[in-house]
């Protein structure tokens, strides 16, 4: 009896750990490639001209670059990162002197993800979405909402 209970209770520890070994490889097949290639804003409010740029380093790693020129002058720019850490895909953003902010991705479709991070003071929120060949994002925390909306430059 003492070795059938043992037997039942390897089987169920070794059963949920399948589960999320299963749920880890899942998420780790979540690909960002939708993204990958050379943005240019279409909505900027002022005579500058905004970019992103995101490249695949890996099936964990994404890398990308905001910037914003007003005329050949670089006026702003930060870093974009996705990877993959414990489980869990992640946005990093560094402005210009400044520490990496992570913005854990809390909602995925293929087309679309959520990032989330409520300890930040701007934004809490960022969202990108894929729609009619357009890139849209938008930052917010909660009462201020800042919209992007990017149309490809190049290919991936």
């Amino acid at each position: 009896m003492k070795a059938l209970f043992t037997f039942c209770l390897a089987l169920i520890i070794f059963s949920f750990g399948n589960i999320d070994s299963s749920k880890a490889h899942e998420d780790q097949q979540v690909s960002f490639d939708w993204m990958l290639g050379t943005w240019k804003r279409t909505n900027n409010t002022d005579n500058s001209s905004t970019f992103e740029n995101w490249i695949k380093k890996s099936s964990e790693e994404y890398s990308g670059v905001g910037y914003t020129l007003n005329n050949r002058d670089t006026i702003f720019k930060e870093d974009l990162r996705f990877f993959y850490k414990a489980g869990n895909w992640n946005l990093e953003v560094t402005g210009e002197d400044e520490k990496p902010v992570i913005f854990p991705v809390s909602t995925y479709a293929s087309n679309k993800f959520i990032a989330e991070n409520e300890e930040n003071e701007f934004p809490k929120k960022i969202t990108y979405q894929l729609q009619n060949d357009q890139l849209l994002a938008t930052i917010t925390d909660g009462e201020t909402e800042i919209p992007f909306i990017f149309s490809k430059t190049t290919r991936k």
